[in-house]
């Protein structure tokens, strides 16, 4: 176990700079996520940390101590890659051992650490076969034994799961969570999938175009993102987004309101955005978070509030949920709801958004307001 920080990285391939001032800090015995679209820098950040790539600038600690001039065998480090990278020619035995023997370990303990690791990851069963012989879901499995073996202080996934089909992708992520709490390391898990994401992580460190768009506990930064690419990338379906005016009425309500669509502030909400009025803010709710009308619990002053109605494009059956896919003729909305059967396609709803779950973004660069 133990904790690695970054401290202000910079790297440049061919002049153009790909980590700009990145600080990371992964707990001793923690699941450190990190989420990001593609060439966002994960892989490029873990390779960094294996020392399989250097640094123009900036540090890496392990337990406080410098290891950026150390090389990759030094750095008691293991890697999983994304494409198994398994030896063809050697079996499941072999590949995992291979590590071991180029460190000149005696044969009965190889023989008794790839025991212990084949009995965690339920493979005891193909140690003697070839990778061309298993499948896609125990060559994964091998290639986190050959890093497990090891024994190292810290683990670094490059997203491993994105080779494996549907439901071995949550068998296997279910089965590295118990296996990070059993062994107590320090996992370091690079991922686009922001399911992945959530259901794994301790701490997530959300990257974008080389930078730390925001690092906090899964929990807080779910709940409370602090721009909007943030709060966009970890819900699924997509938060919903729409561009209003902040406006004041006649009788002095204060709305946001675009085109025939307005949605009345609380009395609570009018003294936050009193000074953006005349503005263009953005809006955003999660799909779980509007709900239908008559079947809100909101009070009848929030439901005129945040009422709107909608024509049905789209119904998207998940098993226990559903994705109504909304057209308000101003803007499209995705609701997610528990039942479908009472509903037709073209058919008009009214909904009711939860006031205490949307979030407002500044419509310049994102960044969250309230």
């Amino acid at each position: 176990m133990a904790e690695v920080i970054l401290r202000n990285i910079f790297k440049r391939i061919n002049g153009v700079e790909f980590l700009k001032d990145l600080n990371l800090e992964a707990a001793d015995g923690a699941f450190c996520v990190l989420a990001g679209p593609a060439a966002s820098g994960k892989t490029l950040l873990l390779r960094i940390i294996a020392g399989l790539e250097d640094i123009n600038k900036g540090d890496i600690l392990m337990d406080n101590v410098s290891i950026k001039n150390e090389s990759p065998k030094k750095r008691d480090i293991a890697m999983v890659f994304q494409n198994f990278a398994l030896y063809p020619a050697m079996t499941v035995y072999e590949n995992m051992a291979f590590g071991l023997k180029i460190k000149s370990f005696k044969r009965k303990d190889i023989f008794a650490r790839i025991c212990e690791a084949a009995e965690m990851l339920n493979i005891e069963n193909i140690l003697g076969k070839y990778p061309k012989e298993i499948s896609e879901e125990e060559k994964q499995r091998t290639a986190i034994g050959r890093a497990l073996v090891k024994k190292p202080k810290v683990f670094l996934f490059d997203e491993p799961l994105s080779n494996v089909n549907l439901q071995s992708r949550a068998k296997i992520r279910l089965e590295l969570k118990k296996l990070q709490k059993r062994l107590k390391s320090t996992f370091i898990y690079a991922t686009r999938d922001k399911t992945e994401a959530l259901s794994l992580a301790d701490t997530i460190c959300l990257l974008r175009e080389g930078t730390v768009e925001q690092i906090s506990e899964t929990s807080i930064i779910y709940e409370n993102p602090i721009n909007k690419f943030t709060a966009d990338f970890l819900s699924s379906p997509s938060m919903n987004f729409f561009q209003i005016d902040v406006m004041r009425k006649a009788n002095g309500a204060i709305c946001f309101s675009e085109g025939n669509f307005d949605l009345l502030l609380t009395e609570g909400l009018k003294e936050k955005f009193n000074i953006f009025l005349g503005q263009k803010l953005i809006v955003g709710i999660r799909p779980e978070h509007i709900y239908l009308k008559y079947k809100s619990i909101m009070s009848d002053e929030e439901k005129n509030s945040y009422s709107f109605k909608g024509k049905i494009e789209l119904i998207e059956p998940l098993g226990s949920k559903t994705n109504l896919h909304l057209n308000t003729g101003k803007h499209k909305f995705i609701v997610e709801i528990n039942f479908s059967n009472t509903f037709r396609e073209e058919e008009e709803i009214e909904l009711v958004m939860d006031y205490n779950k949307m979030y407002v973004f500044n419509s310049q660069d994102g960044a969250r307001i309230v």
